[in-house]
């Protein structure tokens, strides 16, 4: 599971692909994906102040 969140696969689709739940994945496997915090802030930014890709 770590090794999709690290490949940039949506907690969703993990939690579905392994039978469990965002809140699980996020709980127990996404500390260990660094930078998901400052990408997710990219994210956000890039939406507010330069609009859709």
């Amino acid at each position: 599971m770590t090794q999709l969140l690290l490949a940039g696969e949506a907690p969703q689709t993990v939690a579905e692909r392994v039978g469990s739940t965002v809140e699980t994945i996020m709980k127990y496997y996404a500390h260990a994906v660094p930078g998901v915090q400052q990408r997710a802030t990219e994210r956000v930014a890039a939406l507010l102040f330069e609009g859709p890709a």
